[in-house]
């Protein structure tokens, strides 16, 4: 997700982390929401905090790789 933002107008790595955070923090609510009204599935407040954590660490590890990137002048 966070590579597919950097075809937007933002330009600045950090920005496009909050909005990618922005979007999966959306959908880590609509999949416990989602998750309430399927038989034999429940909403857990521990699933949507792993969901949060794993998109966390990954936009963190995708938006220092695109720094290190950047400073070798590899992307514009």
């Amino acid at each position: 997700m966070l590579w597919s933002l950097r075809i937007t107008r933002l330009r600045d790595h950090n920005a496009i982390g909050f909005v990618a955070l922005f979007i999966a923090l959306l959908y880590a609510i609509s999949d416990e929401v989602h998750q309430a009204f399927v038989p034999g599935r429940e909403c857990d407040p521990f699933d949507f905090i792993a969901d949060l954590t794993g998109a966390v660490i990954g936009i963190l590890l995708a938006v220092k790789i695109a720094t290190l990137i950047r400073k070798e002048k590899v992307l514009p």
